[in-house]
């Protein structure tokens, strides 16, 4: 389930899996998720503010108080140093890496957390259910 996959040894299958628990925690559309920058995050406040201009955001500024679990998950992040560096100095909070490389230099993308949902659709078909105290 996708607590294994949040402690997955694999850095792209642990990447993928926390941005798509992050996704349901806050009620994210994934674009959103794969989007997110590390400047958008207020660790004090516990919330995300994201632009009107970032995708996602659908032309508006958003303000998103996170839940403790939500806010834990970009705490554990911040401490275990993720996230991809794009041109600029631009940290994406989600990120994952080529063969070979060292540290994360691409931004996770809507099709990598839709494959996490598609592995928790079908255990959820199967019958498997995932105790929420499991989740992370």
């Amino acid at each position: 389930g996708i607590a294994n996959k949040t402690k997955s040894n694999d850095f792209n299958t642990r990447s993928a899996a926390r941005a798509t628990l992050f996704a349901m925690l806050t009620g994210l559309r994934p674009e959103a998720v794969a989007n997110l920058k590390m400047h958008e995050y207020n660790p004090t406040k516990g919330a995300l503010y994201i632009r009107a201009t970032e995708g996602g955001a659908k032309g508006r500024m958003v303000n998103i108080p996170l839940n403790p679990l939500a806010d834990s998950l970009l705490q554990d992040m911040i401490k275990e140093g993720i996230g991809q560096i794009e041109s600029g100095g631009v940290i994406n909070i989600f990120g994952k890496m080529d063969k070979g490389a060292n540290a994360p230099n691409k931004r996770i993308t809507t099709g990598d957390i839709t494959d996490i949902l598609r592995d928790l659709t079908l255990l959820h078909q199967k019958g498997i259910r995932v105790k929420q105290d499991h989740l992370y």
